[in-house]
């Protein structure tokens, strides 16, 4: 699984921004010395987005919280400069075990697919012990498409959850949510 997160994540991260500093490159050669640090931020940005994955995976290999996994998503969102909107209920979160592991991981695919495969202004994360919803306002089919890796993502995220809960995905209009829901008090 180790292998497969840091295919993903690093595969998609370490290609753009090779594309963008091939690009700034270009930008220098041709004297256009003002888009080449604009291409030069956006490397700076991908690069800090790569190490805040890394760091999830690495802490991938400890057990997940959702309380640890909602502060590790509000630093990356902040980030990436994305609005988040993060709130846990007053009836606190699953339990521990493997539906608070489930929700953890709910949490991190969600905040990861907004910022690979959309270009959201916000994301909004709702933790209870009932479940988890992960929204952002940032998509798009045709960028979510062409953003769309080799990774297991939401198909893995599926197997995972297991029979902890029902996982549900999807948009409406530019909205997309990704959602885990806990039917009945674990046993």
């Amino acid at each position: 699984r180790l292998s497969t997160d840091l295919h993903d994540i690093l595969g998609h991260s370490l290609t753009g921004i090779t594309m963008v500093s091939e690009l700034a490159g270009r930008l220098l050669d041709a004297g256009r010395v003002e888009e080449a640090r604009e291409q030069l931020r956006a490397v700076t940005a991908q690069s800090n987005e790569a190490l805040a994955d890394v760091r999830r995976i690495v802490a991938a290999t400890r057990a997940l919280s959702p309380g640890e996994e909602l502060e590790e998503a509000r630093a990356l969102l902040e980030v990436a400069h994305i609005d988040a909107d993060i709130a846990s209920t007053n009836e606190g979160e699953p339990p521990s075990g493997p539906r608070s592991a489930a929700a953890a991981h709910v949490i991190r695919e969600g905040v990861t697919n907004a910022i690979l495969h959309a270009h959201p202004s916000w994301v909004r994360i709702r933790l209870s012990p009932g479940g988890v919803t992960v929204t952002n306002d940032g998509y798009s089919a045709t960028y979510a498409a062409s953003s769309a890796g080799s990774g297991s993502g939401l198909a893995g995220l599926t197997k995972l959850v297991g029979d902890e809960g029902t996982l549900t995905w999807g948009a409406s209009g530019s909205t997309w949510t990704l959602a885990l829901s806990f039917d009945a008090a674990p046993d």
